[in-house]
């Protein structure tokens, strides 16, 4: 009788939607106790109807995840009301809550028949109940209501009923159903986008201490969505939701931080926010911290940590991580010199549509290298897709690749020209002195002392004209 109303009723609805739709919950452990199962209705309604005796008044808002300690260190920023335990149902209360579905007097076959004659109630009793609360103005159970409604949790989904719910609830001041309805208005989910009036419900929803909703108020200020960009709240906002443990938030205010973005540069607090992110497995916060480390900023330059660190971004897929770990490792820069991990990373980069990655391979491919087969057709592939994306070094790999007929590639040295010039317009030193020599020599183009002799300047090698 002391336990909050609403876990009562949540934790009634966890048992219905985890056991109530099988029918009847597995009768060999009743069997063995001496027990079977009482039909799952009547617990239902119980419990809800003790939720409806026992509640004290409304109360907003809506247990919400211990945030995460911070780094050791007082550290700038706002500072927000200190996070609550949440008050949740254990695994422990739920199994006392199913153990009461449970009753004497019955075989397994009368369990089973009870329970399947109320398979279909259980649900719907239960959600009538929640709709009664709802309608009888408790704001928790609106927002309940609502959630299933907008998810079509055993009920078909409705979004129009659930921003209906989401309103009732958050004009009450319930915060959840404010951050909920901020949401819905700001990405126009099944109700008509309003950017504005989704600001609003954001705003109040995210004052101390829902994180999420914090940030939402923080990423609007800083694009200026719904409302006047100011990238000063903007920052103390993300603090806000940083400080909770909000990886996102973290990033963010890291990378505003860094670059000043309408705030003064500060790189030190920068690289503490992007560790903190990154220490929680964020990829973001681990590539920044990994650049950070590399180029020295905000701290000293630590080679061997920023290959740690884009390694473990690597790990989870980010393309330029993968790209700039396989670098190092084909340099020695910070860690050994290991050519075979450095293709495998370039070509996980390649593969993802990474341009630089695309041309690296396409080298280590077209010389051959430690653990890597020559494979000049395959190199070929790699340098037109890299070219395509205006990498220079491709640009000339590729009409290389034509006019020696390299690859399966067939002699075309006018169409080599072409790429030369490509390459040459982009400052390429070799693409542009090849390419003088070519006009100079109507190797593959008209022969025209001019252009050849415009080409040969630009590679510097006026001395020889």
């Amino acid at each position: 009788a002391t336990r909050q109303p609403l876990q009562l009723a949540r934790a009634a609805l966890r048992v219905e939607t985890e056991q109530g739709s099988s029918g009847a919950l597995d009768t060999r452990q009743g069997l063995q106790s001496g027990l079977v199962q009482a039909s799952v209705p009547l617990v239902a309604a119980s419990i809800f109807a003790l939720a409806m005796r026992l509640s004290p008044g409304r109360r907003s808002g809506r247990p919400y995840r211990q945030h995460l300690a911070r780094a050791a260190g007082k550290r700038k920023g706002f500072q927000p009301t200190p996070v609550l335990e949440a008050e949740v149902v254990s695994d422990e209360e739920l199994q006392d809550i199913s153990s009461v579905r449970r009753g004497f007097g019955q075989t397994a076959a009368d369990a089973t028949a009870s329970s399947s004659s109320g398979k279909e109630a259980v649900p719907q009793m239960a959600l009538n109940i929640l709709r009664s609360m709802a309608e009888g103005g408790d704001e928790r159970a609106q927002c309940e209501l609502a959630e299933r409604l907008h998810k079509g949790e055993g009920v078909p989904q409705d979004s129009a009923e659930a921003e209906t719910w989401f309103r009732r609830s958050a004009e009450q001041g319930h915060r959840p159903a404010q951050r909920n309805l901020g949401e819905m208005l700001f990405q126009g989910d099944g109700v008509e986008q309003d950017k504005e009036e989704a600001f609003k419900w954001m705003r109040l929803a995210g004052e101390p201490p829902l994180a999420e909703a914090q940030f939402n108020v923080g990423y609007m200020l800083h694009m200026g969505e719904g409302c006047k960009q100011d990238q000063e709240k903007a920052v103390q906002w993300y603090t806000l939701a940083a400080e909770q443990g909000l990886p996102r938030a973290q990033v963010n205010l890291a990378t505003i931080l860094r670059t000043g973005d309408g705030v003064p540069v500060d790189k030190e607090e920068a690289r503490h926010w992007y560790s903190t992110a990154a220490l929680q497995g964020d990829v973001d916060g681990q590539y920044n911290l990994a650049e950070m480390f590399h180029e020295g900023e905000g701290g000293a330059q630590n080679m061997k940590k920023a290959a740690k660190w884009y390694e473990r971004a690597a790990e989870k897929g980010k393309k330029e991580a993968q790209h700039n770990i396989a670098m190092m490792k084909f340099h020695a820069k910070g860690v050994e010199e290991n050519r075979a991990e450095a293709y495998k990373w370039f070509r996980k980069a390649a593969e993802q549509g990474y341009p630089e990655s695309m041309y690296e391979l396409g080298l280590m491919l077209d010389f051959g290298d430690v653990g890597v087969e020559k494979d000049q057709e395959e190199a070929v592939k790699w340098f037109r897709r890299a070219a395509d994306e205006g990498v220079v070094g491709a640009l000339y790999a590729f009409g290389v690749g034509l006019y020696n007929g390299e690859g399966g590639l067939e002699v075309d040295k006018a169409e080599a020209a072409r790429w030369f010039e490509k390459a040459a317009r982009e400052g390429h030193p070799k693409a542009t002195r090849v390419l003088g020599e070519m006009y100079r020599n109507g190797d593959g183009v008209p022969e025209d002392r001019k252009t050849s002799d415009y080409w040969l300047k630009k590679a510097g090698m006026a001395q020889v004209l």
